[in-house]
């Protein structure tokens, strides 16, 4: 420990002795070096983004920044120091900087690829009539037609499809034009039968994506910017769309079929209240949830427990892990089989970041288990975000992709117990300990249950206020929305969540067999969600449960995670109160 001339007297976590082999920054790198390297290529990120001027300009200053960085400290050492010995720092300097070059480099080629679709030339600030051909990218999205509950629309379809066109081709006279670029065709009417890959050709309106048009709305755009999405094409109807060819990607057509399979199955076990909750649940299809209902889900805090995310993937996976041990499948089986199940959930959900995420976590988490290594989360968190960079290096600005993270963290770290203040205290927290494991097994069975059942609930409160209290902020400048009655919403919840996912996965599995095998896991799932769904109603009309407020500046929020980032470096008992005084 050491003391520092601040107004409080630190104890460092670690020596920092610059002669010692482990000394501060070297320690952490042996630790945490995945951090440090994720660290590096989100920077990079984040400055080609904000620079970018073309793809060549990059490319030269990448180039420019990795060439100095790897030849100057070795350059440096060679000068100062003995032949043959290993200068670390210059190791380390050169390793980040390479990082932070080739994310940069990366998120510049995306970029130039996204600017020069030639789809955009067609579209203009107005829409235009086009024929355009190309290959479906994906699941058909299905949610209700805002004209068919018009007054005198009874001809209008009660449906629409949401389907995403990677373009091939585009009629100009009499000729079809090679054309490349990714647009999101709206159709009237249900296509749920359409699978990934097939060759389609439309007829419509193409125009680009239109910004916010009242105050307050948010602006899709940039969510369209993240998906690779260059505009939209309006049709009559789902006459305008034609089928050329069938998909020539067996497995996509497979996935997609899954899907459309899955939400039949799910709507006909269920009501028009629980069908739409139980697809944006099991399968993450959230189109059919109506307005009203979003707001109510966003009021109480508990959007995420209906939109999927790391958290049901890890439900599945429990799940599914206590099934296969029962049938007693040895650990390498159960390794094998928990990540084709992870995989094809991310699949079937369409590649969300949270659940790829999650998936991530998982299989690193049962790979160490198989081999009998211990897994840092945070290595493993930063591994995550190191892959869902280099699949989309978009996810760096996304909000959902910030909660996601956010809230894992915040778990890691609020599961941990507070850091004892001296090695007295660390004695006297593991006697404890092992005195009220003792005290336990002397209980009889029905107070030991109920005492871990109390326990249980008790730290789910305390997992979903510290959730509710760091992720705050954020979620006040992003929605401009404060829900207080969020912590308590999700607890009670959270339990009917754990037997909704798993019944709808159930009859997702069971009803293509034979319908009538899916009626018990289908009447299970049907009414969790409804009690469910009782609860936030119920919960959103709470008197003071949230407020609807302006943003707050956006130096506010990143001074508020900037401070906690650097407390988490004072690990004292008076730092685990500083913490929560800061956030209340």
């Amino acid at each position: 420990p050491i003391s520092i001339d601040w107004p409080i007297s630190i104890d460092w976590p670690i020596s920092i002795d610059w002669a010692d082999r482990n000394r501060f920054p070297l320690s952490f790198l042996h630790r945490y070096p995945l951090v440090l390297v994720a660290f590096f290529v989100i920077l990079g990120v984040v400055c080609d983004a904000h620079f970018y001027v073309s793809l060549r300009a990059s490319v030269v200053w990448w180039s420019l920044a990795s060439f100095a960085a790897v030849l100057g400290p070795w350059s440096w050492r060679t000068i100062r120091a003995p032949i043959g010995r290993t200068n670390r720092s210059a190791v380390w300097i050169a390793t980040i900087t390479l990082a932070t070059s080739a994310a940069g480099l990366w998120h510049a080629y995306c970029e130039h690829d996204y600017r020069s679709a030639s789809v955009l030339r067609l579209i203009g600030e107005s829409e235009s009539p086009v024929v355009v051909r190309g290959r479906l990218a994906g699941a058909v999205s299905i949610r209700r037609n805002p004209l068919s509950d018009l007054w005198n629309r009874g001809d209008v379809a009660s449906y629409q499809s949401r389907l995403t066109v990677r373009l091939e081709s585009y009629r100009r006279g009499d000729h079809f034009r090679p054309i490349d670029g990714n647009v999101v065709v709206f159709v009237d009417g249900n296509l749920g039968e359409l699978r990934s890959g097939s060759l389609l050709e439309v007829y419509g309106w193409i125009r680009p994506f239109e910004g916010p048009t009242n105050p307050g709305q948010p602006d899709l755009r940039p969510a369209y910017r993240r998906q690779q999405l260059h505009g939209q094409i309006e049709t009559k109807n789902s006459s305008a769309v034609t089928v050329l060819e069938d998909s020539n990607r067996p497995l996509s057509a497979w996935v997609s079929s899954i899907a459309a399979s899955a939400r039949g199955s799910l709507l006909r076990h269920t009501d028009e209240t629980t069908g739409p909750l139980a697809l944006a649940l099991v399968i993450g299809q959230r189109e059919l949830v109506e307005p009203r209902s979003r707001d109510a889900l966003l009021a109480t805090g508990t959007a995420h427990l209906l939109s999927v995310s790391g958290m049901h993937l890890a439900i599945l996976v429990l799940v599914a892990t206590w099934a296969l041990s029962a049938m007693g499948i040895q650990p390498a089986g159960r390794l094998l089989v928990v990540v084709l199940v992870s995989a094809l959930y991310v699949a079937v959900t369409g590649g969300r970041p949270p659940v790829m995420r999650a998936a991530i976590l998982v299989s690193v988490f049962l790979l160490a288990a198989c081999f009998r290594r211990t897994s840092q989360p945070l290595n493993t968190l930063a591994l995550a975000a190191i892959l869902l960079i280099a699949v989309n290096p978009t996810n760096v600005f996304s909000i959902g992709v910030h909660l996601s993270f956010l809230a894992v963290i915040t778990l890691i770290l609020a599961g941990r117990p507070a850091v004892p203040s001296s090695d007295q205290g660390e004695r006297e927290a593991l006697l404890e300990t092992r005195f009220q494991h003792l005290v336990s097994e002397s209980a009889g069975i029905w107070r030991t249950t109920c005492a871990a059942a109390i326990r249980f609930v008790m730290q789910l409160a305390w997992m979903s206020a510290c959730v509710t209290a760091v992720s705050l902020p954020l979620v006040w400048s992003q929605f401009q929305l404060i829900s207080v009655v969020s912590v308590v919403t999700n607890v009670v919840v959270w339990s009917g969540l754990m037997v909704a996912l798993p019944a709808g996965v159930m009859t997702v599995l069971l009803d293509p067999i034979h319908s009538s095998l899916a009626l018990v896991p289908g009447s299970i799932c049907h009414h969790a969600l409804q009690s469910m769904w009782a609860i936030i109603v119920w919960t959103s009309a709470w008197p003071a449960g949230h407020f609807w407020l302006p943003a707050p500046p956006r130096t506010l929020v990143v001074g508020f995670y900037l401070v906690i980032v650097i407390s988490l470096f004072w690990r004292t008992r008076t730092a685990t109160w500083f913490r929560g005084a800061w956030c209340t």
